[in-house]
């Protein structure tokens, strides 16, 4: 029976770390690309000779699988772009069909970051669901007798849309 544990372990710090693949195709790339007067100097030329097709298998396999994360990186970069612009497509169309029961709660945030409104609030549940104010704490404060009120502040994002739009006039 074969153990293959050692080399699965192997294989993973392979896939996770970048390091281990570029280290490899650099290796490779010398045993692959110099000149044979330059092996033989450094004595490899006869281990070259023996296992030229592994080392350029390896080879192979190490340049495709950077060229893998680098697509990988490339497509986690836009994806998070695209769904940053999303979320502010979102953001403005939502403020732009604001209810006339939550212009009052968004109205003081025009000279203020922070206002507290009770946890069973629906409207401010509301708002804060969909993104345009958020709890800061989690610990609850006694603000007018209210047993169950918490800090919320609006988003950036939000209040600068406000304040160029809807708060302009």
């Amino acid at each position: 029976m074969v153990d293959l544990t050692g080399a699965l372990g192997f294989l993973k710090i392979f896939i996770r770390d970048s390091k281990i693949p570029f280290f490899f195709l650099f290796i490779t790339g010398i045993f692959n690309f110099s000149p044979t007067i330059f092996l033989g100097k450094l004595g490899f030329l006869s281990f070259v000779k023996s296992f030229h097709i592994y080392i350029g298998l390896i080879f192979l396999v190490c340049f495709v699988w950077l060229l893998i994360l680098l697509i990988d990186t490339i497509y986690m970069v836009v994806k998070a772009q695209i769904i940053y612009f999303l979320s502010i497509k979102r953001l403005k169309s939502r403020l732009k069909h604001l209810e006339n029961d939550e212009l009052p709660y968004i109205k003081g945030y025009k000279n203020s970051n922070i206002q507290y409104f009770e946890i069973y609030d629906g409207v401010a549940k509301k708002l804060e669901l969909d993104g345009i104010i958020f709890r800061v704490s989690s610990v609850s404060n006694n603000n007018g007798g209210r047993l169950l009120s918490f800090a919320f502040s609006i988003n950036p994002l939000a209040k600068k849309y406000l304040l160029k739009t809807i708060w302009r006039k």
